[in-house]
Parts: C-alpha cells; structure tokens; sequence
C-alpha cells in the first residue's frame, strides 16, 4: 500500500510538471503574439528563459500582495523578456550625473505654510493632461516629461489642450547638453525651448523614437517657455503644494527595478529604491496625489503606452521619506508665453530706458507721490536684463486716487495729472478703461521708443479688512483681483535709487477669495511671485 502511494505520487507530480510546462508554452506563445514579438531561432530561447524568469517574480510578488506584504501588484507586460539592466537601458534615458553640470542658482519654490491643500489631486480631471504616450524604442523619457509639464501649462494658461512635439527636443537639443535617444534631462529641454523661442505641436513634428536631424520650423511654434523652477530636494511639502495650486511636474525617479518594470496597480512602494541623484534614470510627470486606504500616494503619468501600469499612471508612496528619489530632482514651468507670440528677452535696459526712469522717478519724488516699481521690472535689474513680455517697458504703480489732504490732490482730476506728466515733457499715452498712463520722452524719435508704464491701484478696505491695494484695471481677469499690502514698504535699491516696494499680504487674499486664489510663492532674487497672472511683489 505504501509502494502504491509513493508510485502514486510520482506519477500525479510528472502530470503536473508536464501540464504546467504546456501551460507556460501557451501564455509564451499568447504573449508573443499579442505583443508581435518575433525572434530568430537563437535568440528565441534566450528570451523565452527571461520570460519564465520574469514571470515567476510576478506571481511570486503578487502572492505575497494578495497576503498583505505589499500594497501593489505586478503584471505580465510587453517588456517581459528583458532583463531589469536591459530594460533599463533601452525604456528610460535619464541621465543623472548630467544634472552636476546644471547647478547654477535658480529660483526655487518656498513653501507657503497657510495655504489649505485638499486631500487628494489629479489634474485629469481638469482636462489639462495630454493622453498616455508611447516613447518606444527610445531613451526620451525626458522629452515626454518636460513635453508633458509644457502641455499642461499651456491648457492651464490657456484653456486648450495641445499634443506637443518630443521629436523636436530629440533631435534638436543636443546644444543644450541631451542626447536624443540616447539620454537626457528636463531641464536641458526646458533650456531648449527657451532658446529656439518655442515647441512645435505633435502634428507639425511627429514623434519617430530615432535620433533625426532636426528640423525644427520657428514659424510652426505654439508655445513658448519663458522660465522654469526648481523645488528644492527633499521637499516633499514643496512638491505636494506645487501640484496642488500650480500644474503637473517634471520629476526624476529610480525606476531600475523589475518591480517597476512591471507594475500593474495598486500604491507602489520599492524599499531598494536609491536615492542618489546619480541614481536617477527615468523622468515622468507628476500629476496629483492623494491617500489609497492607508497608504499616501504620488499619481504619476509614465511614458511606456497604455500597456504599463494602470493604464499608463502609477501611484508612487508618498511620505516615505522621499522614495525612489521622486523630489531629488523636481522642475516645473514658470511661465508659458503665448498671447504675444515672443517672450521679449534682450539683454538689459537702454541707457534711454533707464534715463527716462530716472526722469519720471524725480518727477513723482518733486509731487511727494509714493511710487514703486512692478517687481518684474526691479527684477530685471538685479539679474541685469530685461525679461519683460510688455516690450522693453518699466512699470511703476502709484496709489490713485490720493488722499485729501495731499499736496497735489488735485491730481485726481484724470486731465490735471495727464497735464502736469506732459508740462514735465512726457509724451503720454492714457487708457481710460485700464487706467493705465504710458510715457515716453518727447525728444525720443525712435519706432520703439523705451516708456514707462504706471499703474494705478486704489486703495480698498471692504468688509472692515485691513487696508489693501487693488489694481484699476478690472478688465484684466486676474489682476483685478491681485491684492497687496501698501504698508509697510520695504526700502530696496532699484535703478541707482532707493525705493519702496509694498508687501504681498496673502492672509487677505485668502480671506477674500478663497483658497483658489491662494497660489504658492517662491522666491526669486527677493521678488516674491505670485502665480496667478504674472505679475511680481517684493518679499518684505
């Protein structure tokens, strides 16, 4: 009886292996056609050996995640016959140690500790994300990330959702430090389009997953980028702020696992993950947060087809001090140009520009007006040039009407003031319904004459808040609604001159409109900016 069972037993395990074995021949060969993978009769066994070997990580993973152990499951993609290191090498394409070579001082977002962040994000559901891309055969994870960040800007700026071209940055970046298929970072591609004044659409320069020669066409631009930000490493507070109130964001992650490889849902959580910026070797986008049972989450948008991950996104842990190296290395748009069709960057103020400043600057400090400059224009001068998308322009705001008891109060009268700019020998420009004054020289005769904007703001204290000032302009859809501190004025030297620049107050702002308009700040050469519309407030 003994004998029998042992035979027994013998004999049902050969039964197993044989039918396990024929059903491994059947997911290969399902596998291959469903992801038209042909090989030669060489290589064929070599990749079907990695495939068994892969799929035995899946289903011994995902044995252990139905236990309880993980928070993730794995599944079977069209990456299934690389190993990790060749995976890597062909379906990711950052390039860490490029980075070092970038390390000049850039504005960096500072966290604003008031503001009110909800408990969960995705910028999906806003219609400001491109639809999942496929990088191919290519190592331009880089291009579709910093390409992602620009499509989501623009469609915030703008309300459009427009496919943007990697292929221009893959072809066409090599100046700025990447290397097409071969490698590259975000930040270099962002560079890039600054300097090529614009990104074409997807349409115009398709995506081909070669290296090309470019053939980059400046009348085919869509969008430009006029500035980009850093968030500062390790802040994951920054970053969680950042996506929240501003767009999706380029960010630098570890992706060199199998786990990574074949992530198929759940929140990911890789504890072999490395943090070294060296380390890095995949950029993605990142689009949102929020919390899965108890577990905290990145939402990320990948680069590798609909085939990878949920539907092409991953959830990526969140607060587990910095993960995968996911805010090692964070970059996001400033600014995205499109209603004027250039940027406008030139070197510096004219010395005409700078002369006639100086002109109406003693003119407001003869009629004892309290004047002080848009802090974009003071920040052109601390980084020596000019980086204004209003032509080559200084702007100055004043608080209009003045008080009663001011020397000149009379100058409320619209048509006094235009005569008193114009008896100090002022050309001026008067828009009524921006109240708005423009001045240049009289004795300039140049087309593009240098002038100087002044603004005015009125001073508003509605519902027994504190005293604040409220641009004129109504009819700017944003600025109206840009709300500053008058007092105290922070005394700094701009143009050769000591003046006084008010102090953005975003308690008010808060109280006023809500946390919709309550955006997050960073510093930038001691302007603060405040994300809405553009316009810039001294940080006193």
């Amino acid at each position: 009886m003994q004998l029998i069972s042992i035979i027994t037993i013998i004999v049902l395990s050969s039964g197993c292996v044989l039918a396990y074995n024929k059903t491994r021949d059947q997911q290969w060969n399902l596998w291959k056609d469903t992801h038209k993978k042909n090989y030669s009769d060489v290589e064929e066994p070599v990749r079907r050996v990695v495939w068994e070997n892969n799929t035995k990580i899946i289903e011994e993973h995902n044995l252990q995640a139905d236990l309880g152990v993980y928070a993730y499951w794995l599944g079977m993609n069209q990456y299934g016959d690389l190993t990790v290191n060749e995976f890597v090498q062909k379906y990711t394409g950052l390039k860490g140690k490029m980075k070092t070579k970038y390390n000049q001082v850039r504005q960096v977002l500072v966290c604003n500790s008031t503001v009110i962040l909800p408990d969960s994000v995705d910028w999906r559901n806003q219609n400001v994300v491109e639809a999942v891309k496929d990088q191919g055969d290519c190592g331009s994870c880089w291009a579709f990330s910093a390409v992602g960040s620009i499509e989501s800007a623009y469609a915030i700026k703008t309300g459009t959702l427009v496919s943007l071209s990697e292929q221009q940055l893959v072809d066409c970046s090599g100046g700025e430090g990447n290397y097409g298929c071969g490698g590259g970072w975000m930040d270099y591609a962002f560079v890039y389009v600054i300097n090529a004044s614009g990104i074409e659409t997807e349409s115009s320069y398709p995506y081909t997953a070669v290296d090309q020669t470019c053939v980059f066409n400046p009348t085919e631009t869509t969008v430009q980028v006029c500035d980009f930000v850093d968030i500062a490493s390790g802040d994951e507070v920054a970053l969680q702020q950042a996506v929240a109130t501003i767009e999706p964001i380029s960010v630098a992650i570890d992706a060199g696992h199998s786990s990574f490889q074949f992530y198929q849902s759940g929140v990911y959580n890789e504890s072999t993950c490395l943090q070294d910026i060296f380390d890095l070797d995949h950029g993605v986008l990142l689009i949102g947060y929020g919390t899965d049972g108890n577990h905290d989450y990145w939402l990320i948008k990948n680069s590798w087809n609909t085939d990878w991950g949920d539907q092409g996104y991953m959830k990526m842990t969140r607060n587990q001090n910095n993960q995968c190296a996911l805010i090692v290395s964070i970059v996001f748009i400033f600014e995205v140009y499109y209603q004027y069709g250039e940027c406008a960057v030139s070197t510096k103020y004219s010395k005409e520009n700078m002369k006639l400043t100086h002109r109406i600057m003693d003119m407001l400090d003869d009629l004892s007006i309290v004047y002080w400059p848009d802090c974009q224009s003071l920040l052109n001068v601390l980084r020596n040039e000019t980086y204004n998308i209003w032509d080559q322009d200084v702007d100055l705001s004043i608080e209009w009407p003045f008080k009663s008891n001011h020397i000149h109060s009379k100058l409320n009268n619209i048509q006094l003031f235009i005569e008193t700019l114009q008896n100090n020998d002022f050309n001026v420009e008067y828009y009524p319904d921006r109240k708005l004054f423009s001045l240049s020289s009289v004795n300039e005769k140049s087309a593009r004459q240098p002038h100087v904007d002044i603004w005015l703001w009125k001073r508003y204290d509605e519902h027994e808040m504190k005293p604040v000032l409220q641009l004129f302009d109504s009819s700017l859809k944003y600025q109206s609604r840009l709300i500053s501190d008058i007092y105290p004025l922070k005394s700094v030297s701009w143009l050769g001159r000591n003046v006084k620049i008010p102090r953005q107050s975003h308690k008010i702002a808060y109280k006023e409109y809500g946390i919709s308009y309550m955006k997050p700040i960073f510093i930038r050469n001691n302007c603060l900016h405040n994300l809405i519309d553009g316009r810039w407030f001294y940080n006193a």
